[in-house]
């Protein structure tokens, strides 16, 4: 027998990012559009909830539940407000990539040096070489 429900954590964080959906980013959205940015606070109170590391493994920082929760988070988060969902994610998808080829020390360096940036965000950039950049 095949389940699809959710454990009680991946459910936790669900329910989170719907409070934060429904009462501060759908309030919100017109707001964030207007700044072209989402607030300071809002993406600290993220951080401190864990939405913006939730799929990076514990032992960098974040809650190692991996992506099938980072795609329900960022889903839930969408549906209140779709662009801070995205400003929220700093790294996205990069995070993986770099966990992938480079380890967690790499992907610690770069969240680090991505932190010090207010508002920056990560691209992967692959060269006809096949050597990554970030």
């Amino acid at each position: 027998m095949i389940d699809f429900s959710l454990d009680e954590s991946l459910e936790l964080a669900v329910r989170t990012a719907r409070r934060l959906a429904d009462e501060v980013l759908g309030p919100g959205q017109r707001a964030h559009e207007q700044a072209r940015a989402v607030p300071d606070g809002l993406r600290a109170q993220a951080r401190e909830l864990g939405l913006d590391r939730i799929d990076w493994p514990e032992r960098v920082g974040g809650s190692g539940m991996g992506a099938l929760a980072r795609a329900l988070v960022l889903e839930t988060l969408g549906s209140g407000d779709p662009g801070a969902a995205l400003a929220l994610d700093a790294l996205g998808t990069v995070a993986q990539a770099l966990l992938a080829f480079g380890g967690p020390e790499l992907l610690e360096e770069h969240a680090t040096a991505l932190d010090a940036i207010p508002g920056a965000r990560a691209v992967l950039v692959f060269d006809e070489a096949g050597t990554l950049a970030c």
